[in-house]
């Protein structure tokens, strides 16, 4: 499984190599076959919520209104990875390591530690 983190999404729809990259990529990977985290989900919607309440007139409401359907739809394509009480505990594990990475980044870190034990049974 192929579990995308946040910067992966934001520059999926962009014109760049970057985005062309991760799409050649995406597009060897089964369909099924690719995840993202809650915590992922939520930093994106974090983004879009704020985004759609920067509009400032009624042309960039419809525009932003419009992105966030498409973001909406795109979501309900992509399996979910929950942060569960295993993510958790694995949160925990990695801030008492002393990992030094942000707060959501250590959490789909730590998501995707306790999504692949769970698979491989750790």
């Amino acid at each position: 499984m192929l579990i995308l983190d946040t910067d992966h999404l934001s520059l999926v729809d962009k014109d760049t190599i970057a985005a062309f990259n991760i799409g050649r990529r995406l597009a060897a990977v089964p369909p099924g076959e690719v995840a993202v985290s809650i915590i992922t989900y939520e930093e994106q919607m974090r983004g879009w919520l704020s985004y759609v309440a920067q509009a400032n007139n009624s042309v960039r409401q419809v525009e932003a209104y419009q992105k966030l359907r498409l973001f909406v739809e795109r979501f309900h394509q992509i399996p979910l990875i929950d942060y569960d009480t295993a993510a958790s505990v694995e949160f925990q594990r990695l801030r008492q390591e002393g990992v030094r990475i942000g707060t959501m980044d250590l959490k789909i870190a730590a998501t995707c530690i306790a999504a692949t034990c769970l698979v491989r049974r750790c």
